[in-house]
């Protein structure tokens, strides 16, 4: 059966006007869920509400052991709207968000459980305080915010020296300011079982590098990007250990996967065509470089690109492509 115009628009249209109808009842349906349930929790007697709150504890808990973050977040956001006052809930929410990379989410939570330690119930002391600050310094190494990251670190660390997480976030937070120690904190923590050893060894890679230690860094970088759910910038500070480690095949490779999965940006770019330029490859360099010039952040980059040239030539001043390259983005 072929439709005319004018009933295949009719038909679109009723379809259009069925879906807006189902989803304006379906907020509706939610709303009137959400005050049921708190139009419930209200007239709760206090052992109730607490054998709710423990229910929905459990429920949580069988979400996170069976990996699934989002049962888990719901059934603590329940756990909230009984006792709005607990940190427990608002720690247990955080470390999923956490696990989820949801840094600014995590802080937050986190803060308001610091903020409720005064009504903690269980698990409560200087332990467990220990512990929400080394989560929220955790978030906040990976929105790069490392002061406020190893503030919370040694708070923790005052608190319980011997805490992991609290050794891995110091280390994560100084692993560029004090690398020595930030080494010592990171092989601490994963000795005692915290954090994962392939994240472990990337943050630990970041201090290696700023000692120059390519070799090594680029070790403790590699098994990370060896995961399908490897961030594009891991690929773009391996390959630069690889290249400082004189593994030249393998930086192109991974530089290559950093420029196509845009990690990095432009600093990416400058140095795949720093790796092609070395390698002799002309035609590959002069287009990543041309490339570089005009990616986000390329102004920002030009001047590291120009001494990373500059450095190379040093090793290798008799290679025409470095001579040429300082002058491709020289005429920026």
């Amino acid at each position: 059966m072929i439709l005319s115009r004018r009933t295949f628009g009719a038909l679109v249209g009723f379809l259009l006007l069925f879906l807006l109808v189902l989803v304006a009842g379906l907020a509706v349906y939610m709303g009137s869920q959400n005050a049921r349930f708190q139009e419930t929790a209200d007239n709760l007697s206090p052992s109730e509400r607490e054998s709710l709150y423990q229910t929905h504890y459990l429920l949580g808990k069988n979400h996170y052991e069976s990996a699934d973050p989002g049962g888990a977040l719901t059934e603590y956001g329940a756990m909230i709207e009984l006792f709005p006052n607990r940190p427990e809930p608002y720690a247990l929410r955080a470390a999923i968000e956490n696990g989820l990379e949801h840094s600014t989410y995590a802080v937050a939570d986190d803060t308001k459980a610091l903020d409720h330690m005064s009504s903690c119930v269980t698990g409560c002391g200087p332990a467990a305080t220990a512990a929400i600050l080394s989560d929220r310094a955790k978030a906040n190494v990976r929105m790069g915010k490392f002061d406020l990251a190893l503030a919370d670190a040694n708070k923790a660390l005052k608190l319980a020296p011997d805490a992991p997480g609290a050794h891995l976030a110091r280390g994560s937070a100084e692993a560029e300011t004090n690398p020595r120690a930030a080494i010592a904190d990171i092989n601490w923590a994963t000795a005692h079982n915290e954090g994962w050893p392939e994240w472990n060894g990337y943050r630990r890679s970041f201090a290696e590098a700023k000692l120059g230690e390519f070799t090594a860094a680029a070790n403790d970088a590699e098994p990370l990007i060896a995961y399908p759910q490897g961030h594009p910038e891991f690929y773009a500070f391996c390959a630069w250990y690889e290249f400082k480690a004189g593994r030249l095949s393998q930086a192109i490779n991974h530089g290559q996967i950093a420029v196509r999965l845009g990690g990095g940006g432009a600093v990416a770019f400058f140095n795949l065509g720093l790796f092609y330029a070395v390698a002799g490859d002309e035609t590959n360099a002069h287009n990543i470089y041309s490339a570089a010039l005009i990616a986000p952040g390329a102004a920002d980059a030009l001047p590291t690109a120009r001494n990373n040239i500059a450095d190379q030539l040093k090793l290798h001043p008799n290679n025409p492509l470095l001579h040429k390259s300082l002058e491709w983005i020289s005429k920026s």
